[in-house]
């Protein structure tokens, strides 16, 4: 009994240090397109950051480059909750994320015309995913709009 104390209590410890203190996202924009959950996969740039009421909140206007899943116009206004996507969005990059349609209660109330938000460990850098080889698996996508 006291050996499997020892090795349950081993494991936890194991597990827990495990955890890095910045966690990072093991998934890839292949998975996106295939997981329910994520509504939309496209890539794009920032062209404006608006901060928000909450210090972890912004808006990101972003051009739309192409979309993998669902559709999108040219260009959109996305709400970011701190770094929900696991990347902190800048003017002038370009990222692939994968967003949805924003549902009550998580619309804005300083914004309710807000249609979409980011998800959880589905963001990327388009230029880390290029080095990779991840933009190739993903085949062209098409424009916006379509």
């Amino acid at each position: 009994m006291r050996c499997l104390r020892t090795a349950l209590l081993l494991a936890v410890a194991w597990l827990m240090s495990a955890a890095p203190a910045r966690a990072e996202c093991v998934s890839l924009p292949r998975e996106w397109i295939e997981h329910a959950a994520y509504e939309i996969v496209f890539e794009g740039s920032v062209q404006a950051l608006q901060m928000m009421e909450h210090p972890l909140a912004y808006i990101a206007t972003m051009q739309v480059h192409r979309v993998w899943k669902g559709t999108l116009p040219s260009q959109i206004e996305l709400y970011a909750w701190g770094s929900s996507a696991h990347v902190q969005l800048q003017i002038g990059h370009r990222y692939v994320l994968a967003i949805q349609r924003m549902r009550p209660p998580d619309v804005p109330e300083q914004r309710p015309d807000l249609v979409y938000g980011t998800m959880p460990c589905a963001g990327a850098e388009r230029d880390s995913l290029l080095r990779m080889g991840e933009l190739d698996r993903l085949g062209a996508g098409r424009p916006p709009g379509r």
